[in-house]
């Protein structure tokens, strides 16, 4: 199985993608936390957050298992 159909599939899933769009990224791991304790374990990080690649990776090492 792909990761992209992996990432579909889990969509499917879970029926619903969070989607972050913040004017700044220092809230950004209490946003995520705050979600996961919701229940929720899809998530789109908006590309307008200034530094999104930098906090995308970064956000992906640090909740690796859960989302």
């Amino acid at each position: 199985m792909t990761a992209g159909t992996q990432t579909v599939e889990t969509i499917l899933r879970e029926g619903a993608v969070a989607v972050i769009r913040m004017g700044e990224s220092r809230r950004l791991s209490r946003v995520i936390e705050a979600l996961l304790e919701g229940g929720m374990k899809v998530m789109e990080i908006t590309l307008t957050m200034p530094d999104a690649f930098e906090q995308i990776q970064a956000m992906s090492r640090g909740f690796q298992d859960s989302i």
